[in-house]
């Protein structure tokens, strides 16, 4: 059986000293040995591994969280806690990220990857796989619509294809 691994990485602008102290506390782990924003979830997992990595780096004024991982994610706590940030500092902003899987074998479907949405209310995440399958069937759509009348033509096809319309008649000039 082949293992599959996360691999993600971006970042999240904090924009000032009080988002700062409020991410630190959140990310703190607490007397109970785990981070107080996990606390509120309650999602059954282990408790005490947040499902990704952190660092805070600033420069000068600007600050940033660093969110990474390259072996696993979990998808609910990193939402969770971007979506508790936006509703306490930004409730009309979003955030995203993307993210890849990557396997230790070599058989069709074990790699895929995908995209984030996040805004203080609402979440949409795209797979790769989706996306192509999604796709795949737009063009299977248009396809049986287009041989429904007729050969589908490719395009060299349609390049070689006389006009059915008769030339412009030219006006006489008076």
């Amino acid at each position: 059986m082949n293992s599959s691994y996360y691999q993600f990485c971006d970042m999240l602008e904090l924009k000032n000293q009080k988002e700062v102290k409020w991410m630190e506390e959140q990310l703190a782990y607490d007397k109970t040995g785990y981070p107080k924003f996990i606390a509120d979830l309650n999602d059954g997992c282990d408790m005490s591994d947040p499902g990704f990595s952190w660092e805070f780096e600033s420069s000068g004024k600007e600050h940033w969280l660093l969110l990474y991982t390259n072996e696993y994610l979990n998808f609910d706590r990193l939402i969770h806690l971007i979506q508790k940030y936006l509703r306490t500092f930004h409730p009309g902003d979003y955030w995203t990220f993307t993210y890849a899987i990557t396997s230790s074998g070599t058989e069709p479907g074990d790699c895929d990857g995908g995209g984030v949405f996040i805004t203080a209310n609402r979440v949409e995440e795209y797979s790769g796989i989706q996306f192509v399958g999604d796709q795949a069937a737009k063009f299977e759509k248009t396809k049986a619509k287009a041989t429904k009348f007729g050969k589908v033509l490719t395009l060299a096809e349609k390049k070689k294809k006389p006009s059915n319309k008769a030339p412009a008649k030219k006006r006489a000039k008076k």
